[in-house]
């Protein structure tokens, strides 16, 4: 940038002497001089000076429209500036410097011009936002900051009073002291699980922020950090377990720097509630509390939030309100594979955590399946010994075959439907059926051919690789390894190895199932074509000194031309 104003000013000089020296030629002289002057000859100086003018037109014009500037701010990063679309790129690799606010020549070289930035372009292979990087850069609007960066320095954003969204890269774990201080438009931000630690005033006099969650992994929230935020009614630490560190004034102590009037925080158990006490927030204004969660516990996953004081030991647990195709409401669950402890709606729950309720489903029963059909046997005789099989139309088995002993009359007979007493398994069911064999002896395995309908698989939210056979034995759905075949004519088909017959049921599950798929034939073609490449740059792009279409070649070329025309006709 400085060498930029040394060569403006060498032009400029240059420009002058070009001026002055065609006035010189043009103004009037003795009357034994002037009249040695010819009337062409002044034209021709008139002509000169003309072309210099415009020369010096686009010189100033030029400086006017170059609204780049760059520079260095880390060892390997670069940035750009262009004051006209007001965007500051970052880029590069690595850590970003570290800058001070003690006075503006510690600051970033962009710091001058900070009222013209209104968007910030972070490179996704940063590793670090500096100290006071964009201190003060008050037209910025919305920040979202790359997965790569592991920290967010002191008084990074300090005093951007414009900013209203931050969006926080999952692998940051500190927010430095006073990072968003005084950031009074900020209305949201995204604090992920990777972050541990918020420093003191890191969001002090943020007015406008209505709820924070923070992550999971939090472990300290220090002094003063959400100080003066007079207008947050709600922090979500409900799921901040390793919480161990509220500092003083964290979130005010008086009626001036507190939280809004009637808000909450949301805490993970009563350990984590001691760690605040009268230093640290101001409990008339603020409640802590749990957070008492209900979970759909389907593909949707919807949630129904409810909290409590964390001083009130006992409350009753929510009616259920949630519905779905084909099910009926059982109840809840402590976990969500139906393992825990079960609960029914207004049953009363002694608690000192938040907690989450998952709902319990069974499968509604429908008349409007196959009923029941029944195959009778197909033997064939091999050198390994006999396999009967059965085929079956209008039910999801297709084939059942049995390597056993098995009588001449042998039959099957699969029924729609669960037993009476058996529940459905836990989870997405898409078929129940009951399979009776009559006439078989003994059997050494046993495998079930079975297909679905590719669109009842999408309809329900998985792909064919979701699908599988459960079976139920000594009271206890197993989940059968089960294998895709094919797919052809709208249908997935599977295969599944049992060892004997009772109820089964076909489930979705996210990821189950073996995969043996025909191989794709490749076509090779006779005579392969050569296929031009074309080279991909690997090395990020050298910061340009102006953005903008800039007229100073055309200065050049009429400079030229003037030195020229006075080179030419200014010594006759």
């Amino acid at each position: 940038m400085e060498k930029r104003k040394a060569t403006k000013c060498l032009l400029l000089s240059a420009l002058i002497l070009l001026y002055r020296n065609c006035l010189l030629r043009m103004s009037p002289k003795p009357k034994h001089s002037f009249d040695k002057v010819s009337p062409p000859g002044r034209w021709r100086y008139l002509f000169i000076f003309l072309i210099i003018a415009i020369g010096g037109s686009a010189f100033f014009i030029s400086g006017v429209s170059a609204a780049a500037y760059n520079g260095t701010c880390g060892d390997d990063l670069t940035w750009t500036l262009n004051t006209d679309s007001g965007v500051l790129k970052i880029s590069g690799t690595g850590d970003m410097y570290d800058y001070f606010y003690h006075s503006s020549s510690e600051l970033p070289d962009w710091y001058e011009y900070r009222d013209s930035i209104k968007t910030i372009s972070l490179d996704p292979r940063m590793t670090s936002i500096g100290d006071c990087a964009f201190y003060q850069c008050t037209g910025i609007q919305n920040v979202a900051i790359p997965n790569s960066v592991t920290s967010i320095g002191h008084y990074a954003f300090y005093r951007c009073i414009a900013l209203t969204h931050v969006t926080i890269g999952y692998s940051v774990t500190t927010i430095g002291i006073g990072a968003f201080e005084d950031c009074t438009s900020l209305a949201s931000i995204i604090i992920p699980d990777s972050v541990t630690n918020i420093r003191t005033k890191a969001f002090k006099n943020c007015n406008a922020l209505a709820s924070v969650t923070l992550g999971n992994r939090i472990t300290s929230i220090d002094d003063s950090a959400f100080i003066s935020c007079y207008n947050l009614e709600t922090v979500d630490l409900s799921t901040a377990a390793d919480l161990a560190v509220v500092g003083a004034n964290a979130f005010g102590y008086d009626t001036a720097t507190s939280l809004k009037y009637g808000s909450s925080i949301y805490v993970p158990d009563s350990d984590a509630a001691a760690l605040f006490n009268e230093t640290n927030y101001y409990s008339p204004y603020t409640s802590l509390k749990y957070v008492i969660t209900y979970n759909a516990n389907d593909d949707r996953d919807d949630v129904v939030r409810d909290t409590v004081k964390e001083s009130v030991g006992t409350f009753i647990i929510a009616a259920n309100t949630f519905t779905r195709t084909g099910y009926t409401f059982a109840g809840w669950n402590s976990k969500a594979d139906g393992s825990g402890k079960s609960y029914a709606p207004n049953d009363p729950y002694s608690t000192t955590r938040s907690v989450t309720f998952y709902a319990e489903w069974v499968m509604t029963p429908t008349d409007d399946g196959y009923g029941s059909v029944t195959s009778n046997v197909s033997i064939t005789t091999t050198p390994e010994g006999v396999t009967g099989t059965f085929r079956f139309s209008d039910s999801p088995v297709n084939v059942i075959t049995i390597d056993g002993v098995i009588h001449e009359t042998a039959s099957i007979t699969i029924t729609e439907g669960l037993p009476f007493g058996v529940s459905a398994p836990f989870g997405q069911v898409a078929d129940t059926f009951d399979i009776t064999p009559y006439s078989v002896a003994s059997m050494n395995t046993s495998t079930i051919f079975f297909s679905i309908p590719v669109s009842k698989i999408s309809d329900a939210g998985f792909d064919t690789r979701d699908v599988t056979l459960m079976h139920y034995e000594d009271e206890t759905w197993v989940r059968i390894p089960t294998t895709l075949t094919k797919v052809e004519n709208g249908n997935a088909n599977y295969t599944a190895i049992i060892n004997s017959y009772s109820a089964f049921a076909i489930t979705f599950s996210r990821g189950v199932t073996d995969i043996v798929v025909e191989p794709t034939p490749v076509i090779t073609p006779d005579t392969p074509a050569e296929t031009p490449t074309t080279a991909v740059p690997t090395d990020t792009p050298t910061p340009t000194t102006a953005s903008t279409a800039s007229p100073v070649p055309l200065f050049g070329i009429l400079a030229g031309l003037g030195i020229a025309a006075y080179v030419r006709y200014g010594r006759r």
